[in-house]
């Protein structure tokens, strides 16, 4: 069986981590089939980036071969980006066999923009979650996680959180108690927060006492613009005592 790529995890704006499911030559980075070799890499996404450097992560007894690796690629991986990387034709095992080219899908680390909630109010960022596949590996992902991050992050928000976006985020506080009209203008509030985001076509917010004390539920449904089935995000907030 040839070497087959089984995971590439995108660690840093500039390193992606792979793993093969079988040696391959790892010992000079001159040869046109050694895994040294930044040539034996293929990378598709935006921006272009280029493998630069490759390192290996070798087992004792094995100066000639591995099978994880480590890309440095320039320029870096754009935030939250979706890339392809693969071996290329020229990878060889240490018995000359060539490796897969089966493409794994890489989502980069970084941060999504995030629109004002209100005219005028600057872009913020917010940190892309970790996705994964069925299997444990980096699944492709890209504008509708984005949407997503935002949402959730616009759920999980204290107003006066981020000192820049003054109109961002929930009024629940924590002691404040809260009765039924206020959870109601505070789900419209919201969920003109939510149709602010220049990527939701329609949404809806519900705001509602938890079954545990002190606690509400924010519940946001979009549907985004750019098509697909609407999110769902949820998030429970500390609030004071309920009528």
């Amino acid at each position: 069986m040839p070497a087959t790529l089984t995971s590439a995890v995108a660690r840093a704006e500039n390193a992606v981590d792979l793993a093969l499911s079988a040696d391959v030559r790892a010992q000079d980075a001159a040869s046109p089939h050694d895994a040294l070799n930044p040539a034996c890499w293929s990378l598709a996404g935006p921006g272009s980036p280029t493998v630069v450097r490759v390192d290996a992560r070798k087992a004792d007894g094995a100066p000639d071969r591995a099978r994880a690796f480590r890309l440095t690629v320039l320029p870096s991986l754009a935030p939250g980006g979706a890339y392809a990387v693969a071996p290329a034709p020229a990878l060889k095992d240490p018995a000359g066999a060539s490796a897969a080219t089966t493409a794994f899908a890489v989502l980069a680390p970084g941060r999504a923009p995030l629109a004002g909630p209100a005219p005028g109010e600057p872009a913020a960022d917010v940190l892309l979650p970790a996705l994964a596949g069925p299997d444990g590996g980096p699944r492709l992902a890209g504008e509708l996680e984005a949407l997503r991050a935002r949402l959730e992050t616009l759920a999980q928000t204290r107003l006066g959180a981020f000192t820049h976006l003054p109109g961002f985020g929930h009024e629940l506080e924590p002691k404040r108690p809260f009765t039924a009209a206020r959870l109601a203008r505070e789900a419209a509030r919201l969920a003109a927060a939510v149709r602010a985001d220049p990527d939701v076509l329609r949404a809806s917010v519900s705001v509602r006492a938890a079954e545990a004390p002190g606690l509400l539920e924010v519940e946001v449904r979009a549907e985004p613009r750019f098509g697909g089935p609407p999110l769902d995000v949820a998030a429970r907030v500390v609030a004071g005592p309920g009528p």
